[in-house]
This record gives C-alpha cells, sequence and structure tokens, in this order.
C-alpha cells in the first residue's frame, strides 16, 4: 500500500474509534485544510489545533451528526485522493454530499487538504 494512503487508512481509523488524539497526532505541524465555497466554514485553517476546533464546529453545528464515509482512496507515496458521502443534519434538515479531498503527506502526516464540494451552493446554504 502507498504511503499516503497507509496515512489517511491510519487517520480514518482513528476517528472511526473516536481517537481524536491520535488522529491529531497524525496532522503535519504545519498542516492545512482548504475549505472552498461561502458558508462560515470556508477558508483555510492552519496547524493541528484550528483543525481540530473545525472539526469540532462542524460536530456542534450538526449536533453530532456530522459524517463522513470514504468510498474510495487512491494515492501513491506522497498524494492521496478520497471520495467522499457526507451528511449531517441541521436544524432538522438532513444534507449529504460528495466530496474529493486531495491529501499531500510530508513525513508521514498529513500536511495539506484540498476540498472539492459537488454540491457547493447547497453546502454554503445548509451551514449558513
Amino acid at each position: 500500500m502507498a504511503k499516503a494512503v497507509e496515512v489517511l487508512e491510519s487517520a480514518f481509523s482513528a476517528v472511526d474509534a473516536g481517537d481524536f488524539g491520535t488522529y491529531e497526532g497524525l496532522l503535519h505541524p504545519e498542516m492545512q485544510l482548504t475549505v472552498p465555497g461561502r458558508s462560515r466554514f470556508a477558508k483555510t485553517y492552519k496547524g493541528p489545533e484550528e483543525i481540530m476546533a473545525f472539526f469540532g464546529s462542524l460536530d456542534e453545528a450538526s449536533d453530532g451528526t456530522f459524517k463522513h464515509d470514504s468510498q474510495s482512496v487512491y494515492g501513491d507515496d506522497s498524494t492521496a485522493v478520497c471520495v467522499y458521502k457526507m451528511s449531517a443534519v441541521r436544524n432538522g434538515r438532513k444534507f449529504e454530499w460528495d466530496q474529493v479531498n486531495v491529501y499531500q503527506v510530508r513525513d508521514g502526516k498529513i500536511a495539506d487538504v484540498q476540498s472539492h464540494i459537488q454540491q457547493q451552493y447547497e453546502f454554503d446554504q445548509f451551514w449558513g
């Protein structure tokens, strides 16, 4: 298995197990996560602390209903692409969307994530 894919699989396993300490340990100290669009979450998050706070905000805004389901992961030693089905419930409304993330792995840790959301307009409306 390619190194970048191994790192992502470890990250997914940690999140699925609720082991956010292990997940945070897989984030490069200079990691960046870019969320596109115009929602309140759209920006480039920098560093593990800011990225963990972002995920906490998603969880809070969805009353704990935010879910990700990785459909497939492809990659080599430094780059991976993951196709997701995502969902959340907010204000009594369920929203499901398709998302592709492009990951860069450096020094065995996730260093950069670029998110691409298929239903961007609806995503922005849902999160406000």
